[in-house]
């Protein structure tokens, strides 16, 4: 499996069912229209009232200076959501997997561009020490989860589509 994140890295074609039925590089994916899979972590302070969220890079071909999930990842062709999960945890932020408890809390397809992604949910408590992987995140920051909805409906803060997506996923 290639260890390297970027858009010739391998990543599963899958069918409706979420089921591998080929691969792709991932530069690939949505410009031809392929279903693929996500897998993002949110992160709760202990008193679970508060979300840590980033903020993409500006360098990011999608949504950049956007806000998103504490952590998100393409999968690796063969990979699993969770696998992935505990790979970028440390990529993103330098949170060592084995300092977190991660649950899972579901899954769900959603439209991107021409492809359908299937987007996993973990979520863990963790107020320790994060280093940001300045290529890819420009701010971290924890936001009230109570205002999050308003947020999102604001002008004012941005968010990506995949995070509101999420979101929902993580309210209902």
């Amino acid at each position: 499996m290639c260890s390297q994140v970027n858009k010739q890295m391998v990543v599963d074609v899958v069918n409706s069912n979420d089921t591998p039925i080929d691969t792709a590089k991932r530069g690939e994916v949505l410009a031809e229209g392929l279903n693929f899979r996500t897998v993002h972590i949110f992160i709760l302070n202990k008193s679970k009232d508060k979300l840590l969220l980033q903020q993409l890079g500006k360098n990011r071909d999608r949504h950049p200076g956007y806000f998103g999930s504490s952590v998100a990842a393409y999968l690796f062709s063969g990979e699993s959501y969770l696998s992935g999960a505990t790979r970028r945890l440390e990529q993103e932020l330098s949170v060592n997997p084995d300092h977190v408890d991660l649950s899972w809390h579901g899954k769900k397809a959603m439209k991107d561009n021409e492809s359908t992604k299937f987007v996993g949910l973990y979520t863990t408590c963790y107020e320790g020490p994060v280093d940001p992987d300045v290529n890819h995140i420009q701010d971290i920051k924890w936001e009230e989860l109570a205002n999050i909805d308003n947020l999102i409906a604001s002008d004012n803060v941005h968010f990506t589509p995949t995070f509101e997506h999420v979101w929902n996923i993580f309210v209902s």
